[in-house]
């Protein structure tokens, strides 16, 4: 399903390379950590993947098309919980899941949604929260939620997406024991359950290795087993 080709990659423009001559393949259904120290590059690797960042050298293949030529509605391929959650903490909660599916639509139904989302819409939200363990939040502010609660959301919020791959950049990074414990159960189900490639970076090389199919490592010498 993905294939990433001898991947060079560097933080900014002109900075020096983070990493040279990555590879990795990752099949549909398939949970893969990736784990390294911070600066290591495991970020701009996920970025790079999700076809926000050009390579230096290198291809990125989802079903065999270049992630960064993904546009529109292609790019739904690709879900992203990014370590920071980016929701809106004034929105309810639902507000918040539908907003992952706004590069399906227009931006005058996306502005209908927010205001009077219809019954299709609302079981969409509800489904997503559903998936994630939090059935009847939806009406509930983001603001009021816990840590670990947040962090559903956001991948409920990129379950409505519908996604191939969903990439998730330290999703435990902010949350107690019993709580990244419970969010790696979560996302390597789903992944399992919807056939779902999925990718996450950690720091924690135990959790890597009890909760993933498979665990690479991020060097300067690329990705080693």
């Amino acid at each position: 399903m993905l294939h990433v080709e001898q991947l060079t990659l560097a933080a900014a423009e002109g900075a020096p390379p983070l990493l040279r001559g990555a590879s990795l393949t990752l099949s549909a259904g398939e949970a893969l950590a990736i784990t390294g120290p911070s600066g290591a590059g495991k970020t701009t690797l996920l970025r790079a993947i999700a076809g926000e960042i050009a390579p230096r050298a290198g291809r990125i293949l989802l079903h065999g098309r270049p992630t960064a030529s993904l546009v529109g509605r292609e790019r739904a391929a690709i879900g992203f919980v990014a370590q920071a959650h980016d929701l809106v903490e004034p929105l309810r909660t639902d507000r918040n899941v539908l907003a992952g599916a706004l590069g399906r639509w227009s931006a005058a139904r996306a502005l209908r949604v927010f205001l009077w989302p219809n019954r299709e819409e609302e079981a969409m939200a509800e489904d997503a929260l559903a998936a994630v363990g939090l059935s009847g939040a939806g009406r509930r502010r983001t603001a009021s939620l816990s840590g670990g609660e947040r962090q559903r959301v956001a991948i409920a919020r990129a379950l409505v997406q519908a996604p191939h791959l969903l990439l998730a950049d330290e999703p435990v990074a902010s949350l107690d024991p019993v709580a990244a414990q419970r969010t790696l159960d979560l996302l390597t189900s789903l992944a399992r359950e919807r056939g779902m490639g999925l990718i996450c970076t950690l720091h924690q090389p135990d959790l890597a290795a009890r909760h993933f199919d498979r665990v690479l490592r991020l060097t300067s010498a690329g990705l080693l087993p």
